[in-house]
């Protein structure tokens, strides 16, 4: 067989090994999809039907399936009835976190776990900083102390003109308040009559200008 012709047997050889691997991976990744989000699952778990599905997915269908009956529900793909017990799939998850980092399942269904494995990282990240021992939870913390310090430090504001007016007495209310008490008017002639208090002395004296003066001392 000339050389040329060897080698394009050899190709076409491989091509066609390669192609049968390929059609296995994929046939692997098949198996692994959801069966309710016809997606590869990023938090697997085994039901008791044998599938594996993705964990909320699962779990949302149990929680919406009527005509429940002792814990039992019907398998989203045979419909025979089954329980609600979920195993996670461990081996399952790194199955597939490798075939998708060494290439060997690509395309939108790749695609579509990567995204979704790099959103639940970011939300298990911002939970661990929220949770009390936290970075997010000391900063929150700090925050919050030291709003309630300024608040505490800042003087009391001073009521806007247009408060004052509104919580003014209106006339009608104040033409209803009792008018206040005056001390009683007292005549100079009759205080002078009446005499000093007990215990006290009055001396009286004429002025220059012919009026009388008096200064009071107690003896």
């Amino acid at each position: 067989m000339p050389p040329k012709r060897a080698a394009q047997d050899a190709l076409a050889e491989t091509e066609a090994v390669v192609k049968r691997y390929r059609q296995a991976i994929d046939d692997v990744a098949d198996e692994y999809v959801c069966p309710i989000t016809a997606e590869l699952p990023i938090d697997p778990v085994t039901a008791e039907d044998g599938r594996c599905y993705e964990r909320h997915a699962i779990e949302e269908w149990f929680a919406k399936a009527p005509n429940q009956f002792q814990g039992q529900v019907k398998s989203p793909v045979t419909n025979a009835p089954m329980g609600k017990r979920l195993v996670p799939a461990v081996q399952v998850r790194n199955t597939l976190k490798r075939l998708v980092a060494s290439g060997a399942i690509s395309g939108s269904k790749a695609d579509a776990w990567k995204k979704a494995m790099a959103e639940e990282a970011e939300r298990w990240k911002e939970e661990e900083r929220c949770r009390p021992g936290g970075e997010g939870f000391h900063e929150a913390k700090s925050r919050f102390e030291g709003s309630v310090a300024e608040s505490a430090a800042e003087p009391a504001a001073e009521p806007a003109a247009e408060d004052r007016v509104a919580h003014a007495p209106s006339p009608s209310a104040r033409a209803a308040e009792p008018p206040p008490t005056l001390a009683p008017s007292v005549d100079p002639v009759e205080e002078a009559a009446a005499g000093p208090p007990p215990g006290w002395s009055v001396a009286l004296r004429e002025t220059s200008t012919g009026s009388v003066s008096g200064s009071g001392y107690q003896g």
